[in-house]
């Protein structure tokens, strides 16, 4: 039961993350769509990476407060919910503001997998789980489509 859990967090640490990352490849589509020069074609990244990186600031005193698994549920919802935002977009300011919930929903996959490791298993055994989770993350940067 143990390892379906971190199993199922390393498959959402995969998708969430990669997705949250790996516009580049569609910045031509997205210039011609919404008229766009490129520093407002790196917005599009940067704000999602910033909104990722201090998002965690939230996540980690949830999953402490109310648990692992709520917080964990709760900003799975919230990225799903943001991947649709996006896609409906008919504005960048729109798409723009989809890309800072998509990267606040998705900070949950960098924390809270490690706390649930660090929560199930023993000393000895959190080194594999934690090599796991990591060569996901590289496996994530590494696999995502590049431009």
């Amino acid at each position: 039961m143990t390892v379906l859990v971190i199993m199922t967090q390393l498959v959402a640490v995969f998708v969430l993350t990669a997705s949250a990352l790996s516009m580049s490849p569609m910045f031509p589509t997205f210039s011609e769509s919404f008229d766009l020069n490129n520093t407002q074609l790196l917005l599009i990244t940067g704000v999602c990476i910033l909104s990722f990186a201090y998002a965690n600031l939230i996540v980690v005193p949830c999953s402490n407060i109310f648990g692992r698994r709520l917080t964990f549920l709760v900003f799975l919802s919230i990225s799903f919910a943001s991947y649709i935002w996006e896609a409906l977009a008919s504005s960048y300011t729109s798409f723009i503001v989809a890309r800072v919930v998509n990267g606040a929903g998705a900070a949950a996959c960098e924390t809270i997998p490690m706390q649930t490791v660090a929560d199930i298993f023993f000393l000895y055994e959190r080194g594999r789980w934690t090599v796991a989770y990591l060569s996901v993350g590289l496996l994530r940067k590494t696999s995502r489509p590049f431009y």
